[in-house]
């Protein structure tokens, strides 16, 4: 009986054992897929900062040559020769279905 009870408790031990190991597997895989996930989506954070620092830098520069041509005393000249040089903006994207769009306002359904 003592020997049929120990090993049944020895069993236990061991399956405990056994689940607790699998549990820190999955618990660690978990945390280097968040991991991954973390520096793939900060390398894209980092980007679209960039590109949005470019963005309004571009437009300063832009917004001060459109200053410097109002002041001028040949506007139409300076107009025209800005333009010139400038690249088009692009087209404006699309709406996309069920994203915000700031000039809707916000609807609560």
């Amino acid at each position: 009986m003592q020997t049929d009870n120990t090993y049944t408790e020895r069993q236990n031990a061991v399956q405990s054992l056994e689940q607790a190991y699998s549990r820190f597997n999955e618990v660690r895989s978990g945390c280097e897929q968040a991991l991954t996930f973390y520096n793939v989506i900060s390398g894209q954070i980092k980007d679209l900062l960039n590109e949005s620092l470019k963005f309004v830098y571009e437009r300063r520069q832009q917004g001060g040559d459109l200053e410097r041509v109002f002041n001028s005393n040949t506007p139409e000249v300076a107009i025209n020769d800005m333009a010139a040089h400038q690249s088009p903006l692009p087209a404006p994207k699309p709406h996309q279905p069920n994203t915000w769009d700031p000039s809707r306002g916000i609807n609560f359904k």
